[in-house]
């Protein structure tokens, strides 16, 4: 009897070991695919194509799904060109650690830089095609202004910060103010389209998600990630803030566009400028509402400061280098082209030095963390403040003549009650707070949804 070599027979016995292991797997996946349920529909909130390099355009689409666990196929089709479509849900996992049901997601592709944008652009799923319309169109690199993004506001009514914020941005060299509505008072939202007709502020409309199971609603802050990714998309300047109504990110001896401008220029690796939060509590300033001549603005001069209130920071981003933002900062960046070509440095956070800016997150709700606050400190300068209440003053000499009733029912301890931050819950504020806000104030809902598309 012949004995087979040694290497043979080990490589007979490799060879029908991995059809065995490969006949398993097959088994094993049909198996757990039969209990995996179908993967949710994919809602589609708005679609772009933006600069990544000189040779590479990305193809970016903005949108909310369930947790996706069952495999499938994407790709992007443009004219008979096809391109492979990556999903990565935004949050830091999925489901997320607030038990949100929906969440966040990104769909990207990369592009050759000589692409044709103009043909019609199809979503590929599966074996189904649908055509999409492309929200903007930015394949060139940006190259200067400092947009400011605003998260959702929900319930909004506080119409006099609106003027506030944006003289204060605007004054800090600010070329453009994205604010996403998702629901405010009818004076903030004729507040803000005074400044939309001065062309300084874009109002994004941010609805709810259509009730494709019943389940849309159970989404973080109704998708604030979302929102300020679909803003670094939208945006237009080469500086992007991502903040929410109350954070006033400002530096203290030099305008905010030209530190960015300078500490880029000594530094060509940075992706992200992350400022410190620190929690300014201040009594109500308002003074009377009825009133707007009344109203009076010394209060920002100085506040009861907390720079441990908040282990968090607020992001300036440099638009084209991060893959994708959130709230608070960069998800990931794309790498730094040079002679290293794909392997280039990867672009990072800078972390601002307190001494030189800070994020300021001035709140008139109860303090929580009394014995960390420092006592009354200097806030914004003077001159900030009367810039400020001249811009305040021009204003509501107009606004004040089709506005007579002014008047703002308190908001903030009613909303703490009914959407609390809890680590461990989902943030559905038209869930908890419905009613309980729904006749404190003439509200107007982003009601419009015919731009979102289910697949």
């Amino acid at each position: 009897m012949k004995i087979l070599p040694l290497v043979y027979n080990n490589r007979f016995y490799v060879l029908i070991s991995s059809i065995a292991v490969l006949i398993y797997l097959c088994i094993f996946e049909y198996l757990w695919a039969e209990d995996v349920p179908p993967n949710s529909p994919m809602i589609i909130v708005s679609s772009y194509f933006h600069y990544i390099s000189d040779s590479t355009i990305g193809f970016q689409a903005v949108g909310f799904s369930k947790c996706r666990n069952r495999p499938e196929s994407w790709a992007l089709l443009l004219g008979e060109r096809r391109y492979p479509i990556s999903l990565e849900y935004l949050q830091f996992a999925c489901p997320n650690s607030m038990g949100c049901i929906w969440v966040d997601y990104r769909l990207t592709a990369e592009l050759p830089f000589d692409v044709d944008l103009n043909q019609p652009t199809v979503l590929v799923r599966d074996d189904s095609e649908t055509k999409i319309e492309i929200t903007a169109s930015q394949p060139q690199k940006r190259t200067k202004g400092l947009d400011i993004c605003v998260a959702p506001i929900y319930y909004y009514n506080f119409w006099v910060r609106i003027v506030e914020f944006v003289e204060l941005y605007r004054q800090q060299g600010a070329s453009h103010i994205y604010i996403y509505v998702s629901s405010a008072s009818k004076l903030v939202d004729d507040m803000l389209k005074i400044y939309e007709k001065q062309g300084l502020v874009t109002v994004v409309r941010w609805p709810e998600l259509p009730k494709v199971d019943g389940t849309t609603e159970s989404v973080f802050r109704l998708g604030q990630h979302a929102a300020m990714l679909d803003c670094l998309m939208r945006s237009k300047g080469r500086y992007v803030a991502t903040v929410d109504m109350d954070d006033y990110i400002f530096t203290r001896h030099q305008n905010l566009v030209e530190y960015l401008e300078d500490e880029e220029r000594k530094n060509p690796n940075i992706g992200s400028f992350e400022f410190h939060m620190v929690h300014v509590a201040q009594e109500p300033r308002e003074a009377n509402l009825t009133d707007w001549r009344s109203i009076d603005f010394s209060g920002l001069l100085q506040g009861d400061m907390c720079d441990k209130c908040y282990g968090n920071f607020k992001a300036i981003h440099i638009a084209n280098r991060p893959v994708f933002v959130g709230p608070h900062n960069a998800g990931r960046y794309y790498r730094r082209p040079g002679f290293l070509g794909a392997l280039g440095w990867q672009y990072e956070e800078f972390l601002v030095p307190k001494s030189v800016g800070v994020s300021h997150h001035p709140r008139y709700a109860a303090r929580r963390h009394e014995l960390d606050f420092k006592g009354v400190q200097p806030f914004l300068s003077k001159e900030m403040v009367n810039g400020i209440s001249r811009k305040f003053t021009s204003v509501m000499e107009e606004f004040s003549k089709t506005h007579p009733n002014l008047t703002a029912p308190p908001v903030a301890e009613r909303m703490m009650g009914c959407n609390p931050f809890n680590p461990n819950a989902c943030q559905v504020p038209y869930v908890t707070c419905r009613n309980e806000m729904r006749n404190v104030d003439h509200w107007i809902f982003a009601n419009e949804s015919s731009h979102l598309l289910v697949l």
